[in-house]
C-alpha cells in the first residue's frame, strides 16, 4: 500500500491523557503498515520523546487551545473538530484518522484504510437515534437550527467520535460540521457532544458511514479498568527506556479489559428503578 495515511491524537491537560496516548501509540506501532504515520499533538512533547523516531510529535500550547475555544463561542470541546480541520487542510495525505486518547488498535488497519480510500468515512460506532432519545434535545435542536442542507430524519443517529476517519474530498464537510456545532451551542443545547453530533450529521449525509469497532477499542466508558494497564506500560518505559520492550509487552497482553462497564441484569435494573421511585416518594412526603 503506497498511500500515505495519518493517524493522530490530541493529548493535553491531565496526565491520564498522556498515559492513554502512550498505550495507543504502542498498539498502533504493533499493527503499522508502510505509509501509515502516527502523530501526537500535545502540550507535553517531552513525555513522548522516547517515540520520536517512530512518530511525529507536534507541540501545541494553551494559546492555541484558547484561540480554538474562542472561535467557537467558548465551547471547550470544539478543540477536537478544530484539530480535525487543521490536519485535513494543512497536510497532503490520502486519508486522515483522528483517534481519542482512550483508544487502542486491535488488528491490522489495512482493510480499514482501504475502505477510507474507497471514499467511505468512518466513526467508532452508531450510538443512538436522535428521535428516540428520552429528552430529544438534539432531535429538537437539529430540526430548528440551520444544518446547511444536511438531512435530518427519524433514522439520523449520533455516532461515537472516538474514531473519525476521513477520505480525501470531505474537507468542506468538516467546515459544515464546525458551523453546525456553533449553531447547536447558540441554540442552547447543554450536552457536551456537540462536535460529535455535528460530525455525525455531515458524515451520515456524505457517503456510507461505517463503524470501526472491528479495528479499535474505545474504552471511554470503563477507564478505571484500563488505568492499571496504561500505568504498567508507563512504569516499563521509565525502567527500560526501550520502545521494543514496550512493543513486546503489548504483544503479550492476552486479555484486554471490557470497553464498557458490564451492565447488571434485568432484576437489578428493576430493583434500581423501584429504589429510585421510593426515594422520590419519600422526598415528596418530606416537602
Amino acid at each position: 500500500m503506497n498511500e500515505r495515511v495519518v493517524f493522530y491524537t490530541l493529548a493535553f491537560g491531565r496526565d491520564e491523557y498522556h498515559l492513554q496516548s502512550q498505550l495507543l501509540i504502542i498498539s498502533f506501532l504493533k499493527y503499522r503498515s508502510p505509509g501509515f504515520i502516527f502523530r501526537v499533538y500535545t502540550d507535553n512533547p517531552d513525555f513522548f520523546e522516547l517515540f520520536r523516531e517512530e512518530i511525529d510529535i507536534v507541540h501545541i500550547d494553551k494559546a492555541y487551545l484558547q484561540e480554538c475555544i474562542g472561535e467557537h463561542k467558548g465551547y471547550v470541546f470544539s478543540v477536537k473538530l478544530n484539530l480535525i480541520k487543521r490536519v485535513y487542510f494543512e497536510d497532503e495525505f490520502n486519508a486522515f484518522v483522528f483517534l481519542d486518547t482512550d483508544i487502542i488498535v486491535l488488528q491490522s488497519l489495512d482493510t480499514f484504510v482501504l475502505s477510507l480510500l474507497s471514499g467511505k468515512p468512518a466513526m467508532y460506532q452508531r450510538e443512538r437515534k436522535y428521535a428516540k432519545e428520552s429528552k430529544k434535545e438534539y432531535w429538537n435542536a437539529l430540526r430548528n437550527i440551520d444544518v446547511l442542507g444536511h438531512a435530518i430524519h427519524k433514522e439520523s443517529s449520533q455516532w461515537n467520535s472516538g474514531v473519525v476517519g476521513l477520505p480525501k474530498g470531505l474537507g468542506n464537510k468538516m467546515q459544515d460540521a464546525s458551523i453546525i456545532m456553533d449553531n447547536l451551542y447558540e441554540y442552547g443545547v447543554k450536552q457536551h457532544t456537540l462536535e460529535q453530533v455535528a460530525i455525525s450529521v455531515v458524515l451520515e449525509n456524505a457517503n456510507r458511514l461505517t463503524p470501526s469497532t472491528d479495528y479499535f477499542i474505545h474504552y471511554y466508558a470503563n477507564k478505571n479498568a484500563w488505568e492499571p494497564l496504561y500505568c504498567e506500560l508507563d512504569t516499563l518505559k521509565k525502567n527500560s527506556g526501550n520502545v521494543n520492550l514496550m512493543k513486546e509487552w503489548f504483544e503479550n497482553v492476552s486479555v484486554f479489559p471490557a470497553a464498557e462497564v458490564v451492565k447488571e441484569g434485568y432484576f437489578y435494573r428493576l430493583f434500581s428503578k423501584w429504589k429510585n421511585s421510593l426515594k422520590k416518594r419519600i422526598i415528596y412526603r418530606k416537602k
